[in-house]
């Protein structure tokens, strides 16, 4: 299908929107072939306007299907027609009459100029400026004190250039689960601008809610326009633990949000946005528009860490802390690891934990039980490790059920758990053959032939992984 016109998609004519809306409606109708579907939700949509690669699509909204749940359901449908339509590189928003209504209170707002003071309001004004000031960031969040390893070398490679005068990039996004270092790499970026006397901005969602909460009861459009501005000036924007913002139905939030990060990146302003979940992951949560823009930004990833990046990250911690790491043998690294293996700032408590007793641990001659001791009250003893806790472990790990592991079926996957079963309860509470083949209902030359094939230094890799993670799994205590 051939574009319907030609020219620049920016400037569009009233009767050129008119046929783009014809032709959409055309393809959909076509695409979804479900006249019932196409009467419910796309009979009355609209092109309302096409700019910087997005177009904005008027559609009818309701409590039981909102925008969020139509671009969820039609995604792959709406995006076909409008590289059909528009061409490849086009992304596409949806609006209701809600959000269009709030876009004209605010549209007489120039987000390209910075915020102006009226001589006549100058004490109040520069009260409301100051509740907007958000700039607390922990001195310790430097780039100096992270540790950079596999699982997070992109995202900070990235960050630290974005304070380079060449850098094009007006949005990151940075995506992890909790405890790994986002806001330490987030608040080390502000250090950086702050050293250049920038303006910056970080901002935590509980105290930003509340605050625009109450800016938006009062209803007062002149501070409301005075603090996206003010939002939209600051050289840098840091939002953290950016998915609270999608809990609720705090859509007038969500709304003001919006209207920030779209006004920075029309002022070509850096923001950089720290999630516990990936942009993918919101598509519930934030209106379509919003997950737009923060796909046309650079998205990455800190990954969740492997062990070699954990030994890594405690030796920088324990080095930090003025612990000599030659004296903390590897059986007592290994011992700090298995059972803080959620996350860097888990393992970081471990450390400050064993910073308290450092005195106790230079003096001794046997430091891994010194270090099992500073933990006695926390770590799975091997008395609590049962063999219905192996066999648990084991069947979520393969996807099986313990019936399963102890019966009789031979599909490879069960037969493979069984035998895993088997080594682990033999390595990790010491039973016989016997013992081990009552548990299993096998006679003891079955246990054995079990362990023979699985022998220690004949294992592949693969295998040999996952008997690390199980032992790991059982007994980490976080």
């Amino acid at each position: 299908m051939n574009k319907l016109i030609g020219g620049d998609l920016n400037s569009l004519s009233n009767s050129s929107l008119k046929a783009y809306t014809d032709q959409l409606k055309e393809f959909l109708k076509n695409e979804i072939n479900d006249n019932m579907l196409y009467q419910t939700f796309f009979k009355n949509i609209k092109v309302l306007k096409v700019e910087n690669g997005i177009v904005t699509i008027y559609m009818v909204s309701n409590s039981i299907f909102s925008l969020n749940k139509i671009a969820y359901l039609f995604d792959d449908n709406i995006n076909k027609a409008i590289r059909e339509i528009f061409g490849p590189n086009i992304k596409y928003t949806l609006v209701d009459k809600e959000e269009i209504e709030y876009e004209e209170k605010i549209k007489k707002i120039d987000l390209t100029k910075p915020v102006a003071q009226k001589q006549e309001n100058t004490s109040k004004n520069s009260g409301l400026e100051k509740q907007f000031i958000y700039s607390n960031l922990n001195p310790d969040y430097i780039f100096d004190n992270y540790v950079k390893s596999d699982f997070n070398s992109e995202a900070i490679k990235i960050c630290s250039q974005l304070t380079s005068l060449d850098s094009d990039i007006n949005l990151v996004y940075i995506s992890s689960k909790s405890g790994c270092g986002k806001t330490h790499l987030l608040q080390a970026v502000g250090h950086e601008f702050l050293k250049q006397n920038k303006k910056i901005a970080y901002i935590n969602p509980t105290n930003f809610t509340r605050d625009i909460a109450t800016l938006l009861q009062e209803n007062n459009q002149f501070k409301i326009s005075k603090v996206i501005r003010h939002f939209c000036d600051l050289d840098l924007l840091l939002f953290d633990d950016f998915q609270i913002f999608g809990d609720g139905q705090k859509k007038a939030t969500k709304n003001f949000i919006f209207q920030i990060i779209d006004g920075r990146m029309q002022n070509n302003k850096l923001t950089v946005i720290a999630c516990e979940n990936e942009i993918n992951e919101l598509l519930n949560v934030f209106e379509n528009r919003m997950i737009t823009r923060l796909h046309s930004g650079f998205l990455t990833k800190i990954k969740s860490p492997e062990k070699e990046d954990l030994e890594k990250v405690l030796d920088f911690f324990l080095r930090n802390n003025g612990i000599d790491i030659e004296k903390i043998d590897e059986k007592s690294k290994d011992f700090i690891i298995r059972n803080h293996s959620n996350s860097v700032r888990a393992l970081n408590g471990a450390v400050k934990r064993i910073n308290y007793y450092k005195k106790d641990i230079l003096s001794s001659n046997y430091v891994y039980g010194v270090i099992t001791n500073i933990f006695k009250d926390v770590i799975k003893e091997p008395e609590n490790i049962t063999s219905d806790i192996i066999l648990k472990t084991v069947a979520k790990y393969y996807a099986v059920s313990v019936k399963d592991i102890l019966g009789k079926s031979r599909v490879s996957n069960i037969v493979v758990a069984r035998h895993i079963s088997m080594i682990m309860i033999k390595q990790m509470l010491d039973l016989s053959s016997i013992e081990i083949g009552k548990l299993f209902n096998r006679d003891h030359s079955t246990v054995l032939n079990a362990f023979k094939k699985y022998k220690e230094e004949d294992l592949d890799k693969t295998v040999q992984k996952s008997l690390e993670y199980l032992r790991d799994k059982i007994t980490k205590i976080n």
